[in-house]
């Protein structure tokens, strides 16, 4: 009788050869590593998490109107952490996240991560997974703020796009330190009232097809 293995590392179960993840799982596995990503300081903050620099705001609007997105070229858009480009393309920075991006391309899924601050709901990114640059970036991020603005965030489909919600939740007491609206902080993200260990700080939102 043949004996599947399972090869699990750093809670992400990496399948042996013939043995592959749907869609929808290798959402998942790509969620769970990226989750990661943010109980990591040392690689920066909000989005420049994913896009792997460490320059806070990265691909993100310094002052974003919900419904009102602004063009590439306007004044208040920045994207300096992530290069030239109003997105980013996802880079692995381990064996899990190698494996992940692997089975990505294998499954020929195009994946977008946006980010979705909590408070003030702004949307950062998207850093694609799985093709070479991405279309209709500004229709599909317009498309997008009228359902961020609700709460909770609704995960019907997106036109041609599957689209998957998973909160960023506070895990550790520095990121209550960071994010609470005790104190007078001079910096920092937007503050959210009574924060709690487990209470979501964010939202990353992933749309893949």
């Amino acid at each position: 009788m043949r004996v599947e293995l399972l090869v699990v590392a750093m809670g992400l179960a990496m399948q042996l050869p013939g043995q592959h993840l749907g869609p929808s799982a290798v959402v998942a596995a790509l969620d769970e590593q990226l989750q990661l990503r943010f109980r990591d300081t040392t690689l920066g903050f909000g989005i420049s998490r994913l896009c792997g620099t460490n320059v806070h705001g990265a691909l993100a609007q310094a002052k974003q109107p919900l419904r009102q997105f602004p063009q590439p070229g306007n004044p208040v858009w920045r994207n300096e952490g992530c290069g030239t480009k109003d997105w980013a393309l996802f880079r692995p920075r381990n064996p899990q996240e190698q494996w992940v991006d692997g089975e990505i391309k294998r499954a020929r899924l195009e994946i977008w991560t946006l980010l979705v601050g909590g408070v003030r709901r702004t949307l950062e990114g998207p850093v694609v997974a799985g093709v070479a640059a991405p279309g209709g970036l500004n229709e599909v991020r317009g498309q997008l703020l009228p359902r961020i603005a609700k709460s909770p965030i609704p995960e019907e489909t997106l036109g041609s796009w599957q689209v998957v919600v998973k909160p960023v939740r506070a895990t550790h007491e520095s990121c209550i330190g960071c994010h609470t609206d005790t104190g007078k902080p001079t910096y920092g993200p937007p503050r959210i009232k009574n924060l709690k260990l487990g209470d979501p700080l964010g939202y990353l939102v992933y749309l893949y097809r």
